[in-house]
């Protein structure tokens, strides 16, 4: 549960196993409204490349739990992103390689553009 007076960096710290200095995060805020009964974001802002990464490295640490770790993107890529899950999961269960870039979804290393995309002769053709 959210405290009032809760350290954003120390829950990040718990689960992605870190050396916690000051100087390797910028920013670490929720974002949202406090609601009672609901969790919040931790948005953290890192300023070494190789720190953010190895925070996401150990994202499958997390499994299990009710916490997990994503990139922030604006909104209306987030929307995109949330209309490709089920092809991707669906893509995934039939064996594919299936990867979901930024706001844009190949299977077999090819851009999926919607259910015509699955039926087409060009379905080999790299992107």
């Amino acid at each position: 549960r959210e405290t009032e007076k809760e350290n954003c960096v120390s829950i990040v710290d718990e689960f992605c196993d870190i050396s916690k200095r000051n100087q390797d995060i910028e920013r670490e805020q929720r974002i949202g409204r406090r609601r009672s009964g609901e969790f919040r974001p931790v948005v953290v802002k890192f300023l070494l490349f190789r720190i953010r990464e190895k925070v996401r490295s150990n994202a499958s640490r997390l499994g299990g739990t009710r916490f997990g770790i994503q990139k922030q993107f604006p909104r209306h890529i987030q929307e995109q992103r949330k209309q490709l899950y089920p092809t991707l999961k669906d893509a995934k269960k039939r064996g594919e390689r299936a990867t979901l870039v930024v706001n844009k979804l190949y299977i077999d290393g090819v851009e999926y553009r919607g259910m015509e995309t699955l039926d087409t002769s060009n379905w080999g053709t790299k992107v």
